[in-house]
């Protein structure tokens, strides 16, 4: 039998180039400039005055937070898979993220293309269905 187009599509994203550690480190310096984004927020959901609004806002930081985390640690990414609630691996999962913010890079460009068609075949026959 034949893989489906999903297999396939994961396996390419597993073989994306840049997700080693070693040399550029996309992942470690995209974590740390998601940590680092997530605390300015939180400084500044601090500062608010109004108590409200400072927990509103430090309640959705949290959530963030934890969005975040299941993209970062492949032991939450995992337990999200085997409850259904991601499909692909988590390697594919940062390969795609990786394709998706080095999309102007011409390295990059057609993969971006190419998952971009994926998305709109894929939406296409949610909608026919």
């Amino acid at each position: 039998s034949q893989p489906s187009l999903a297999l396939l599509v994961e396996r390419w994203l597993e073989r994306t180039p840049g997700l080693e550690a070693t040399g550029f480190n996309f992942w470690g310096k995209y974590e740390k400039s998601v940590n680092d984004l997530l605390e300015e927020q939180k400084q500044i959901a601090l500062s608010e005055p109004v108590e409200a609004v400072k927990q509103y806002r430090l309640n959705d930081l949290e959530k963030r937070r934890e969005v975040y985390e299941s993209i970062f640690r492949s032991e939450i990414h995992e337990a999200l898979l085997n409850r259904g609630e991601r499909r692909f691996s988590h390697q594919a999962l940062q390969g795609a993220i990786l394709i998706t913010f080095n999309r102007d890079e011409p390295r990059f460009s057609q993969p971006h293309q190419i998952l971009n068609l994926l998305m709109d075949i894929d939406c296409l026959i949610t909608k026919w269905r």
